[in-house]
């Protein structure tokens, strides 16, 4: 048994290794510790064995149960560092020294309505008067 436990845990660190993506890891996680998975089949293969056998086999499975499960989540954590960094240096890169384009904003929509409304009524030949809004003794009777 101890040996099927080295076994396995020399061919989880060779996979693991090699791991690059969190859906790699994941089908990692499933076939070694998921239902039908490698460390199940030895924890149903302790069945056969006598009590004395099975307290030390269960031992030595349990803790490399815990010892996969710890280097699945550093493995992940990893992993997501290095996505989290390449999406960084992949960013598109800012620079405060540049200038900024000639734009500076645009007219108010009714802005743009009354000056086209203007221009109609000036091409029958009317005249716009501008005056101040508030009619104050001033411009009323002086």
């Amino acid at each position: 048994m101890l040996d099927k436990i080295a076994q396995l845990k020399q061919n989880f660190f060779d996979r693991i290794a090699v791991a690059n993506r969190p859906e790699e890891l994941e089908e990692i996680r499933v076939s070694f510790l998921g239902k039908k998975g490698s460390v199940t089949d030895l924890l149903r293969e302790m069945r056969d064995m006598t009590p004395d056998e099975r307290r030390t086999a269960g031992a030595a499975v349990n803790a490399l149960k815990g010892e996969l499960e710890g280097e699945i989540s550093a493995a992940g954590e990893r992993i997501r560092a290095r996505m989290l960094e390449e999406a960084i240096l992949s960013a598109k890169k800012y620079n405060p020294t540049l200038t900024f384009g000639d734009e500076h904003g645009s007219y108010h929509p009714i802005t743009l309505v009354q000056r086209e409304v203007v221009k109609i009524f000036e091409s029958m030949g009317f005249t716009v008067e501008d005056y101040p809004e508030i009619v104050d003794d001033y411009h009323c009777f002086e």
